[in-house]
């Protein structure tokens, strides 16, 4: 059997990142990143962009949409898309900064077969 993953990693942390780098590649994106419903950062793909910040937006973005036009400087003029998920029961955020606007659907469930 090949093994179709070319980066892998049996620490969750790492793993995750690659999981959110090669998200953040496939749906052209500038970044992906994780945060929780308070706005912590919990994981992050590399990059210029200043995720720890936005991951401080995400949740009051979920109920006020119009604040992502107001956030060019930190997504270097891309939109921000977040979507709500669950990772081991607890609410949390997907979201990705330019790059395709569906919700990639299996997401959710790999983030948590990663993390658990």
């Amino acid at each position: 059997m090949i093994e179709r993953r070319q980066r892998r990693s049996e620490e969750k942390p790492v793993a995750l990142r690659y999981y959110l780098d090669h998200l953040a590649y496939k749906r052209g994106c500038l970044a992906a990143f994780i945060a929780d419903q308070d706005g912590l950062l919990i994981a992050h793909s590399p990059g210029r962009i200043d995720t720890e910040s936005l991951a401080a937006f995400t949740p009051v973005s979920v109920q006020h949409p119009e604040i992502k036009w107001h956030l060019d400087q930190l997504t270097q003029g891309q939109t921000l898309h977040v979507w709500p998920i669950q990772i081991a029961h607890a609410p949390s955020f997907l979201a990705t900064v330019g790059g395709l606007s569906d919700a990639p659907i299996q997401a959710e469930r790999d983030i948590n077969r990663i993390l658990a």
